[in-house]
């Protein structure tokens, strides 16, 4: 993917929203919103976070959960 070699943990697709992905990385969260061609970090303020795990909210199209080995769970939303 075009994360210009990043190590990549986890990547999730979004259930309901074509081309929306997610991808997890030793230095933060990555999204993209055309099927991973491009990547913008987001302005969550969680740069080098390891996140080890994705999930979208079934009840909130934008909300995003994400899982770290060592720093607990957040809670980002999509623009």
């Amino acid at each position: 993917i075009g994360l210009g070699g990043i190590l990549t943990n986890v990547i999730a697709a979004h259930p309901l929203s074509a081309g929306v992905l997610v991808a997890g990385t030793n230095q933060g969260v990555f999204y993209s919103l055309n099927y991973g061609v491009g990547w913008t970090s987001g302005s969550w303020d969680l740069i080098n976070l390891k996140v080890k795990s994705i999930q979208f909210d079934p009840n909130h199209n934008k909300k995003v959960y994400l899982g770290t080995p060592t720093n607990g769970t957040y809670r980002i939303y999509l623009p």
